[in-house]
């Protein structure tokens, strides 16, 4: 009698489920030679696959999310969230700054622009309300006008729900039903009851730090529920104060449209009051910024770990990193560094360098912001943080590329304009944030792998340091690049130069540049009537070849050529560009001087197979 054949028990998949049951069936004495494919026992045999491949799914998919690791649905994820006592981030409003002028020295009627005054807004065909979370000041000018300045707008309208407790119904929740709430901006109240308004006036925290409160902490709880919806609940009476019976809840909040108003005030926004003070005109000091959508299951996944480390406090790095990137998720890279790892030290205190996911910087509010309400709250108490701007160095790519024509149909130009896009990716996906070096050799691999065509390619880079200097103002710059400059000998020629500017020359007003002796010193010229270099001053101040540092003195220029920044390039010693603290390598896709490449056709050899190519254009 045969042996008979087991069913393989490890197999999940439909067709290898029916399979294996046939194997099964087939074994037996009673289905020897048996057609399972031309009869009736193939319907059977599905059903038993289907019925085992949706039992396997089923129990693979409930195990897989029970793990926070593993979850897939993001009820899950932030269920598993809660053990680690994390709250999902809600969408966030977008924040402006504006000032309100009034020209005439008539007084406004209010001295103060209350809460809730809504602004109105257009960019882009659509239109957004702004309104104020608090009271502004008007005050009156040196000259009798009248203004409120800084005064902070977020998208969005506010909104008030109110809960009355009721102690016979247990199953009784508090819950926001505004998908766009944003939970930074809850305002709750509790007062005793309809006749009795004690306790109005005050404004209950959310809890942080359940260590810290007492049976009289007036805190309720925050957590996310279905639907992406927000639920707040009170304690018991011995953790924190609870609500009793006939308690009237307020819940005040914006309603938000989060990441699609920033940037409203930027261009051709209009942003004009609709309340009524007189005639008055706005002034965008700030457009908005800082908006986002809620926090995505992936990134609750991420997070909720680190912050169960964190315990919402500041020590550590990382713990810097992990509480800004998490409460301000406009920030894309973050860079966190001790007063005694700087140059020179400054101890007592915490340097953090940001960079918005849109722009250079973030804003004045902003750093405002991180500095005094979030950190401060949370860092070790003799520590200060300060938050300064990253240092952006701009590369510039020079060189020639080797291709065999016979395998492309792409012409040189073509060809160029190819590496021109896959080096704007590179610059991208693997520069641009902190913690990001150029290695050229990784570079220069992803550029052959542009064509097939491509034999070889000997690039070389630049590195670019743009100074904006207070115009007509004599003051001294520092900057440093990060990475040694070539210097192979003292008096070697200039490695460092400028773009031009106006500056006055101990006669007059001339179009200026700067360059470096070879020796340590940097000085100023300006071309003549012959085009020849003129030196009007050769002591402005040094440059460190091993260390990249420049110390521009007593600098003073009149004007940048319709710009306000001057370009300060110098060539590497090394051609893998190294980063240093804040500094961020990245490239200027709008200046077409970046990228420069001389495409030679082996081919053609001599001067017919070379084509020059400066970003997209052929010489």
């Amino acid at each position: 009698m045969p042996e008979r054949a087991e069913i393989r028990i490890t197999e999940l998949d439909f067709d290898n489920i029916k399979s294996n049951l046939k194997s099964y069936l087939a074994s037996q004495d009673q289905f020897k030679d048996f057609n399972f494919d031309g009869s009736g026992m193939s319907i059977l045999l599905d059903l038993l696959a289907y019925n085992t491949h949706y039992q396997s799914f089923y129990a693979n998919m409930v195990a897989n999310e029970m793990f926070l690791d593993s979850a897939i649905l993001r009820n899950s994820v932030v269920s598993l969230a809660k053990h680690l006592a994390y709250v999902p981030r809600s969408v966030t409003a977008p924040i402006a700054t504006v000032n309100v002028n009034w020209k005439s020295t008539n007084a406004p009627t209010q001295n103060f622009i209350p809460k809730g005054a809504v602004f109105s807004a257009s960019a882009g065909g659509s239109s957004f309300s702004f309104v104020t979370l608090s009271n502004h000041k008007i005050l009156q000018e040196t000259d009798g006008s009248y203004s409120a300045r800084g005064i902070q707008l977020y998208e969005g309208s506010l909104q008030t729900i109110t809960f009355v407790v009721d102690a016979n119904n247990p199953d009784q929740k508090f819950i926001i039903p505004d998908v766009n709430a944003d939970t930074r901006t809850l305002t709750v109240r509790v007062q005793k009851s309809r006749s009795d308004t004690t306790g109005f006036s005050d404004v209950w925290e959310p809890v942080k730090n359940v260590i810290d409160l007492t049976p009289d902490s007036k805190a309720y709880y925050l957590q996310e529920i279905e639907n992406q919806q927000y639920e707040i609940y009170f304690g018991d009476g011995v953790v924190s104060t609870a609500a009793i019976d006939g308690n009237i809840i307020t819940v005040e909040y914006l309603s938000t449209h989060g990441e699609s108003a920033n940037d409203v005030g930027i261009r051709d926004s209009v942003t004009t009051p609709t309340f009524n003070y007189g005639t008055s005109t706005v002034e965008v000091v700030s457009a908005a910024g800082g908006g986002s959508d809620r926090e995505t299951t992936d990134s609750i996944k991420y997070y909720a770990p680190l912050a169960y480390q964190a315990q919402e406090r500041a020590v550590t790095t990382n713990d810097y990193e992990y509480v800004l990137l998490r409460d301000y998720p406009d920030i894309e890279s973050a860079y966190i560094w001790g007063g005694e790892d700087n140059d020179p030290p400054q101890y007592g205190k915490v340097f953090i360098s940001l960079k918005p996911k849109e722009g250079r910087y973030i804003s004045s509010i902003e750093k405002l912001t991180i500095a005094n309400d979030l950190l401060k709250r949370r860092n070790v108490v003799s520590i200060t943080p300060e938050v300064v701007d990253p240092v952006y160095i701009y590369l510039s790519f020079t060189g020639n590329v080797n291709y065999d024509s016979r395998k492309t149909v792409r012409s040189a130009l073509d060809l160029s304009n190819a590496i021109y896009e896959r080096i704007k990716l590179f610059v991208d996906q693997d520069l641009e944030k902190f913690n990001r070096a150029l290695y050229m050799s990784d570079f220069q691999h992803k550029i052959d792998e542009v064509d097939d065509a491509i034999l070889s390619n000997e690039l070389e880079v630049k590195m670019e340091y743009r100074l904006s200097p207070e115009l007509g103002q004599l003051r001294t710059y520092e900057f440093e690049y990060g990475n040694g400059i070539f210097h192979p000998h003292d008096g070697h020629m200039p490695v460092v130069s400028s773009t031009s500017f106006v500056h006055f020359n101990g006669k007059e007003n001339v179009p200026s540049f700067i360059d470096d002796d070879g020796n340590g010193k940097l000085r100023l010229y300006y071309f003549d009537v012959n085009n020849d270099k003129v030196y009007y001053n050769n002591d402005l101040g040094m440059v460190d070849y091993t260390t990249g540092k420049l110390v521009i003195r007593q600098f003073n220029p009149i004007s940048i050529d319709n710009i306000t920044e001057i370009k300060i390039s110098a060539t590497p010693a090394e051609q893998d560009i190294e980063i240093k603290r804040n500094i961020i390598l990245t490239m200027d896709v709008n200046d077409l001087s970046a990228v420069s490449l001389t495409m030679n056709d082996i081919t053609r050899p001599g001067s017919g197979g070379v084509t020059r190519v400066t970003a997209g254009r052929t010489y």
